[in-house]
């Protein structure tokens, strides 16, 4: 099985941050995301430092790419109150819980969002 990765957390493994090294056999593990990752990250990336644009590209290749389908989107929409998060990261979730059967659980660096994913019975592998 493998584990669905977060925008936070693939911008880590580019950027090369300390948390990534803990990312490190994961990734080697067919990782999933969404689609919306690859817009997040190169997005962010780009903003960062364009020299890395093709070092993000090549980390998202070594992702399984998860279209945001209507059913993922519904689900996202129509999350309760208590389920506090951003629309990015609703897509996130609606994705994950999507592929819960098929995935080990959530990598995220953001907190909020591992909150979140906790409160949907998704298992959260503990970068920090």
């Amino acid at each position: 099985m493998s584990w669905y990765v977060d925008s936070s957390a693939i911008v880590a493994v580019i950027l090369d941050e300390p948390e990534a090294l803990k990312l490190e056999n994961i990734l080697e593990s067919a990782p999933v995301t969404s689609r919306l990752s690859k817009v997040e990250v190169l997005r962010r990336v780009n903003k960062f430092d364009e020299t890395l644009l093709p070092r993000a590209q090549k980390v998202i290749s070594q992702f399984q790419l998860v279209d945001m389908t209507e059913s993922i989107l519904i689900r996202a929409e129509n999350y309760p109150a208590q389920i506090t998060v951003k629309t990015a990261d609703a897509i996130h979730l609606a994705t994950a819980e999507t592929l819960s059967l098929l995935i080990e659980g959530v990598i995220t660096l953001d907190k909020q969002m591992a909150k979140n994913a906790k409160k949907l019975n998704l298992v959260v592998f503990e970068v920090a």
